[in-house]
């Protein structure tokens, strides 16, 4: 099978922050930004990091890998994970010329098996964590011997490792018994423990769309597919400040459909 190369670029991405954090139970306080800025001097620089894959590698790279989130993760020994092989059911590992050196993990239900949708982050201590969407659960290995397993209620679309060690995920609902509906949810990697968190209507889960990422002196953020609305917590029970932007015509109106943007699925009728 033929190799699909893929050039992975590392975006610079500032973002201004309140320096107070939030009570508990306080109502966090909302930016309203009306008109559409703008910066002459800002620009986003793209710096090359890796070119991944190979014509006559024994597989293939998923040609969407580079616009979803956490199929891509560097390891410790300078190589890179990728989860996003066409077929699923294993990671690729690549070395620092783009060579791929082995594969992780087999199709199937059973320990270090993985079904077709995967997302993959590094840990502490040279840990890797799969998330199997196929089966909802979370598999930890290290040195490609799992350490451990659990189960997860929902199917995540972003996910980010968060200060604490917790993994933050946010997904689309699964329709399993223990799934409760809400936006996001923290896992503790070491009890397998959840705990979820943040109001969405089950009704409008195609609209519900979020993308999750770890904050620089702890929190995390949390920005809207759907509309300009990005959401700063210090932890799941304080919210700081959503920040929230009208006008910005590279988004559509009132959570209406565009063609005009990338989606996996269009929203429902």
């Amino acid at each position: 099978m033929g190799m699909s190369s893929i050039q992975y670029s590392l975006p610079l991405l500032a973002v201004l922050a309140c320096s107070r954090a939030g009570d508990p139970g306080e109502s966090p306080s909302i930016r309203q930004v009306s008109e559409t800025g703008s910066c002459p001097e800002c620009s986003i620089e793209l710096v090359e990091v890796a070119r991944l894959g190979a014509d006559g590698d024994p597989v293939s790279i998923r040609p969407d890998v580079s616009n979803r989130p956490c199929m891509v993760a560097r390891l410790p020994r300078q190589e890179w994970a990728v989860s996003g092989l066409i077929g699923g059911g294993e990671l690729g590992v690549y070395d620092t010329t783009g060579a791929l050196v082995r594969t992780i993990g087999r199709s199937g239900e059973g320990p270090g098996e993985y079904g077709t949708s995967l997302h993959v982050v590094v840990g502490p201590e040279g840990t890797v964590s799969v998330v199997d969407n196929t089966y909802l659960r979370l598999t930890t290995l290290r040195d490609t011997q799992p350490l451990r397993t659990m189960r997860l209620p929902l199917r995540v679309q972003s996910l980010a490792l968060l200060e604490s060690g917790e993994l933050l995920v946010h997904g689309r609902p699964s329709g399993a018994t223990d799934d409760t509906g809400h936006r996001f949810t923290l896992v503790d990697m070491e009890s397998g423990q959840l705990r979820s968190f943040g109001e969405s209507d089950e009704n409008l889960a195609d609209l519900d769309q979020w993308v999750v990422g770890r904050g620089s002196q702890g929190g995390f953020w949390a920005a809207s597919g759907w509309k300009y609305e990005l959401h700063k917590w210090v932890n799941a029970d304080s919210l700081e400040y959503a920040l929230v932007r009208d006008h910005v015509d590279w988004f559509p109106s009132d959570n209406a459909y565009s063609d005009e943007m990338y989606v996996s699925e269009p929203p429902a009728s």
